[in-house]
């Protein structure tokens, strides 16, 4: 497994300033060492061999007079001096304590202190005797100048190098950075109203980024509207049959009704007026289901009127329920019991609840609807006698969601049960489904 760079190092900018600096060191350091390493080997050569670099007719000029004989070679200054280390000028620097070695042998290397050059020295013999019999070399003041001016130099070259770092920062590495940034920026929201167009200044490959994200951003722009276009045409159509039916379902409820008043005993018809409301619960639950799932805000503070909805609802289930003998009956408060909803989704939570109590409630029972307000908001309650449940299956009902059910459902708790729990969870309330001993259903709505 590899190991992941510390978080230090995973910053862009860091590593690039980092890795400037480091090649400007080692450009300082490689121009330095062979700087360095080219005087040394220069100056190695001409010491290597004292009376070669002086010359024959220099050590014959020596030999005539030695009183003031001295070779001079700009940066280096070589002096004769006889076996015992005297020399017969009186300018010579004094000689050098080193064991004398025997005529034409290499000469000896007199290392000092210093790493530069101008701490080298020689001493070679190469005469049996006489007053050029040893030749002493060593720098001179001009050879120490050139150093230091070498030294300057390369101090000259280090800024340079950095003067060079710095201009690349500012003028490549400044510029890319901030690209980067634009980049990074948009892309965190494209798709967004607040995404900008980056700037394509080039045509590199951050330009075509840049370009390839200004394209998914207008195209997802595009589908956008096109999606939005498309559910806005499928609420308005559902809007429109659920508007459209329920003129025509209210008079065939009125009319079954009248035909059931002249026959009680027909139970096709009752059963009838049942299919009806069912038909016209489906038409109603697809269209709030269709403005949820486009986004509808469904938590509207205040524009919820429990009482009111809940008296609209008791009566019409009440009215319903003589076909099967159910009574609806209601606790509610005095005073008016707001919450935050869209009134029309309220409505049909809980008309799902009362018409799912009847439905599968005991023929002939009683529904309770009770409503009231609690310290935090309210609580509402919809019980009934029925079959019984178990822990599990009252559960199960609280995890259904619309867009979980088979399409080829059409019958059945699932379509109600999905649109109450998916309107107690837009707007933020609980639903607790709570199977009662004996057999039958407790819900409890609070916010």
């Amino acid at each position: 497994m590899s190991r992941r760079p510390p978080q230090l190092m995973r910053d862009l900018r860091l590593r690039l300033v980092i890795g400037s600096v480091l090649g400007a060191l080692i450009c300082v350091v490689l121009t330095w060492v062979g700087a360095l390493g080219t005087a040394r080997w220069w100056t190695l050569g001409q010491l290597e061999d004292l009376r070669a670099s002086v010359g024959v007719e220099a050590l014959a000029d020596c030999a005539a007079h030695p009183d003031t004989w001295h070779a001079d070679e700009g940066v280096y200054q070589t002096w004769a001096y006889d076996r015992h280390g005297v020399s017969r000028n009186p300018a010579a620097p004094p000689l050098p304590e080193v064991e004398l070695g025997e005529p034409g042998a290499p000469s000896q290397l007199l290392r000092g202190l210093s790493i530069l050059p101008d701490g080298l020295r020689a001493v070679q013999v190469v005469a049996a005797d006489g007053p050029c019999a040893v030749l002493y070399s060593r720098p001179t003041k001009r050879m120490r100048g050139i150093e230091r001016a070498q030294t300057g130099g390369r101090l000259g070259l280090g800024l340079g190098v950095a003067l060079v770092v710095a201009l690349t920062s500012l003028l490549a590495i400044a510029p890319l950075l901030r690209r980067l940034r634009e980049l990074d920026t948009a892309a965190a929201v494209v798709g967004s109203p607040e995404f900008a167009a980056p700037q394509v200044l080039t045509d590199d490959a951050l330009g075509r980024i840049a370009a390839t994200l200004t394209a998914a951003h207008e195209r997802i722009l595009a589908d956008r509207r096109e999606r939005e276009a498309r559910h806005s045409a499928q609420e308005r159509y559902l809007a429109a049959v659920a508007h459209d039916l329920r003129t025509p379902l209210a008079s065939l409820q009125l009319m079954l009704e009248g035909l059931n008043r002249e026959h009680p005993e027909s139970q096709a018809l009752g059963e009838a007026r049942l299919e009806l409301a069912y038909l016209e619960a489906i038409a109603d639950n697809l269209h709030q289901a269709t403005r949820l799932e486009g986004g509808l805000e469904a938590r509207q503070p205040g524009q919820t009127e429990w009482v009111a909805i809940a008296e609209r609802v008791a009566l019409r289930f009440s009215i319903l329920g003589r076909v099967r003998g159910n009574t609806v009956l209601t606790a509610l408060p005095d005073s008016p019991l707001r919450a935050d909803c869209d009134p029309a989704l309220a409505e049909r939570l809980l008309a799902n609840l009362v018409h799912n109590a009847l439905v599968h409630g005991t023929p002939g029972s009683e529904i309770v609807l009770a409503v009231d307000g609690t310290a935090d908001g309210f609580r509402l309650v919809v019980v009934n006698q029925g079959a019984p449940l178990t822990a599990d299956q009252a559960a199960r009902l609280g995890t259904r969601r619309f867009r979980d059910l088979d399409t080829a459902r059409t019958r059945g708790p699932g379509l109600g049960v999905a649109i109450v729990n998916e309107i107690a969870e837009a707007v933020g309330w609980t639903v607790r489904w709570q199977p009662l001993e004996g057999g039958g259903l407790e819900v409890v709505v609070e916010g």
